[in-house]
């Protein structure tokens, strides 16, 4: 519900973070993805996936529309 494209930290990180939008996240069940991977799961994500560092995507549930806003 959650999603943040962070500076990246090397030439094999797209800086994207996923996350559920809890106010408090679970770090220790934190997962590595491919981004490809994710796109073949939500496809919803396709269109925001090249966007600037500093996009934000937030839904309020999985069938939602992405707001965007950028920090």
């Amino acid at each position: 519900l959650l999603a943040v494209r962070s500076k990246l930290l090397d030439e094999n990180d797209s800086g994207w973070q996923f996350l559920c939008g809890a106010s408090e996240e679970d770090h220790t069940k934190a997962q590595v993805w491919a981004v490809h991977e994710l796109l073949e799961r939500d496809e919803s994500l396709v269109p925001y996936i090249d966007y600037p560092v500093g996009t934000v995507l937030k839904r309020e549930s999985v069938d939602s529309d992405w707001e965007v806003s950028f920090e």
